[in-house]
């Protein structure tokens, strides 16, 4: 019997292995708030991972954040809702490029189940949904 077959006939065997990945991703970052997912930032390349940042549940960001993203204020945008004072101090060392920065919060829109696309949905905090941020 080959892995394959056995990965077939084990559904909860992949559970298993997803469930000790999340585990260790959070043992990884035990400082983020609940709620706070990470997100990740690239080199200009596009491929190359710079580094991880934890942005908090958008219940837990500054109204004002809400509208930094419309208004091209991405790097404001990003000071304001990361969890953390060293993921802070971080985005300030690298400055990242309109260009990464972009990128840095449509992948926050797909990691946080917000469609890209869906630009119909207003600004603003609700307790069970993230803003509806418009991919720049």
């Amino acid at each position: 019997m080959s892995d394959t077959d056995t990965a077939e006939q084990n559904p909860q065997g992949d559970l298993d292995l997803l469930v000790n990945e999340v585990a260790a991703e959070g043992q990884a970052r035990p400082d983020l708030p609940d709620g706070a997912v990470l997100v990740p930032l690239y080199a200009k390349d596009g491929t190359t991972l710079v580094h991880e940042f934890a942005v908090l549940h958008p219940d837990d960001w500054p109204s004002s954040a809400n509208e930094d993203p419309d208004q091209r204020r991405v790097y404001s945008w990003a000071l304001k809702v990361l969890a953390t004072e060293d993921d802070r101090d971080m985005w300030k060392a690298l400055d990242p490029t309109n260009r990464q920065a972009s990128a840095f919060i449509n992948a926050w829109i797909r990691i946080a189940g917000q469609d890209p696309k869906d630009e119909d949905g207003p600004n603003g905090s609700s307790n069970s949904t993230p803003p509806k941020l418009k991919a720049i």
